[in-house]
């Protein structure tokens, strides 16, 4: 590394600049500003989420013992012919 008196002038004159400085401070100022549209997407997305879980909730048909009792049994007996010979009741 060369500390000359030249270089380390350059070097000063680069850090303290005011080209340097409204550069940098532009470049933070857009980084904030892109974080900040990305946090407020996030946001509205996960509003818009619980907005379309609410409605399918809403929407959902409601259930009562009564729309839960089966209605009968999926199960059918053959004979040993492979017909049809009967099918189960449900139980009442």
């Amino acid at each position: 590394m060369n500390y000359g008196k030249r270089k380390a002038s350059k070097k000063q004159k680069r850090i303290t600049s005011k080209k340097n400085m409204r550069k940098k401070k532009l470049g933070v100022r857009l980084f904030k500003g892109f974080l900040l549209c990305i946090f407020v997407c996030c946001i509205l997305a996960a509003i818009g989420g619980g907005f379309i879980i609410k409605h399918v909730i809403d929407n959902a048909p409601e259930i009562t013992a009564d729309s839960i009792k089966p209605q009968g049994y999926t199960s059918t007996a053959l004979a040993d012919d492979r017909i049809y010979r009967c099918r189960c009741q449900p139980c009442i």
